[in-house]
């Protein structure tokens, strides 16, 4: 069965509204979605100051093509987008793919190198048709005293300049996190014709203008790109990729990738010299057709598969999507030098 084929085929095709979601599936074997828990609210925001204090005028007319159309679907395993201009510091970059969105992301480098921090900044777009409130990775919620007794509303919007000639607006989130202060958290934008973008930047340190960095950011990306990604690994199985999530700050990285098919697996890996002290996959507690492994439900992880730990979780049939994966030496130290 040709892979590539059918997902192409399924780019075509009109999907459902939101999408895919395997969640529900994989859930039960605790998948953990790019392995980067560990340390999920970063203090390294300070960096973001020197980035957004200054904005020429030229800038502003560098705008993000709008296009005559937008797909009604994407190719989870091709990049779509890529930054232009982005805050200082950010050096950490991500992919979110889905059959129905196209996300990258960035953020801080880690101060310990086996250690992910979570993404401070995503720029996500959507299939036409597509609803992307849910879409693409989530971003923490903007800056706030905590403090305050007041019902959550993050419905609230107001009018934004337009991005390559087409109407955007503000989307703003009021709650006792933020102060009961409305604070900006997303700028949204028609790119094509029934089809929506959006910016989404977590908290940044006091006085910076967040609105002229969401909006540099959206009109300086790149978008419309067509860029195969590749692998570490080899999959034999005849699965269907649904989504295609990696983060990388050199020289550590992971790729996770949710597939559909005849079965729904997700499949992870990251190199074994950079694996996370804090992971919840924990020490090895068993072997697995001779190496180290650990079990977690329906979850398995094999460790030091050719320098990859490598972790799958299916509906069913586990070990057997585990022995359909092989690590060619050559392509994961490709894929990890690119």
């Amino acid at each position: 069965m040709d892979v590539r084929r059918i997902v192409d085929e399924m780019a075509r095709e009109p999907q459902p509204p939101g999408g895919i979601d395997l969640g529900a599936a994989v859930r039960a074997g605790k998948r953990r979605l790019l392995w980067r828990r560990a340390v999920a609210g970063s203090g390294a925001m300070a960096a973001l100051v020197a980035g957004v204090l200054a904005w020429p005028a030229a800038e502003a007319e560098r705008m993000t093509p709008a296009g005559p159309s937008a797909p009604t679907g994407f190719d989870p395993m091709a990049r779509h987008l890529e930054f232009g201009w982005v805050p200082d510091g950010l050096s950490a970059r991500g992919v979110d793919n889905g059959t129905r969105h196209a996300a990258i992301t960035a953020g801080p480098r880690p101060r310990d190198a086996r250690v992910f921090e979570a993404p401070t900044l995503a720029v996500v777009f959507g299939a036409r048709g597509a609803a992307i409130d849910d879409a693409g990775p989530k971003i923490g919620v903007p800056g706030g005293d905590g403090r305050g007794n007041c019902p959550m509303n993050d419905k609230i919007t107001e009018p934004a300049p337009q991005i390559g000639g087409r109407q955007a607006l503000w989307r703003s989130l009021q709650a006792p996190m933020t102060g009961c202060r409305p604070v900006v958290r997303e700028l949204r934008w028609e790119y094509a014709p029934g089809a929506w973008a959006a910016v989404r930047l977590e908290r940044t340190p006091e006085g910076t203008d967040r609105k002229d960095a969401m909006m540099r950011v959206a009109r300086s990306v790149r978008s419309g790109l067509n860029a195969p990604l590749r692998l570490p690994f080899r999959l034999a199985e005849p699965l269907t990729p649904a989504r295609f999530t990696t983060g990388q700050a050199k020289p550590n990285w992971n790729v996770q990738v949710e597939y559909t098919g005849q079965r729904t697996c997700s499949v992870g890996a990251r190199p074994s010299a950079h694996r996370d002290r804090h992971s919840e996959v924990g020490p090895a507690d068993t072997t697995f057709d001779g190496r180290p492994a650990r079990r977690t439900g329906p979850e398995l992880t094999v460790f030091g598969m050719k320098g990859l730990d490598v972790s799958v979780a299916c509906a069913k049939d586990t070990d057997r999507t585990m022995r359909s994966i092989s690590v060619p030496e050559q392509r994961w130290k490709d894929w990890s030098a690119g």
